[in-house]
């Protein structure tokens, strides 16, 4: 075979899942600070900014993958049933209140 004289990139698929992990946090760059997959996309005059800033990084874009990877874009995101009235959530509502998140992580 002929050797390859220019770079070659991998074709862009979509990752296993396109579900965020809603457990994921990462360091802020220049901050004290740590956040999760929606803090990316929680401001929207941010979001190319945050996504070039730290999508970048192979364990965010891996544990982040319906905010980071383009091919999740129209993915449903993860959601599941809440025992207690039969909802569906995500989450957003895992995550909603500090006092409640451990007690809601532990149990979903």
């Amino acid at each position: 075979t002929a050797p390859v004289t220019a770079p070659v990139t991998a074709p862009v698929t979509a990752p296993a899942t396109c579900k965020d992990d809603c457990t994921f946090t990462f360091r802020l760059n220049n901050f004290e600070k740590d956040a999760d997959c929606r803090w990316i996309k929680k401001n929207r005059k941010q979001v190319d900014k945050r996504k070039n800033a730290y999508c970048s990084d192979p364990n965010i874009s891996a544990a982040c993958p319906a905010t980071c990877n383009e091919e999740c874009a129209n993915t449903p995101g993860f959601s599941y049933i809440l025992e207690w009235n039969g909802n569906n959530a995500g989450c957003d509502w895992m995550l909603k209140h500090n006092l409640k998140r451990s007690a809601r992580m532990a149990k979903y």
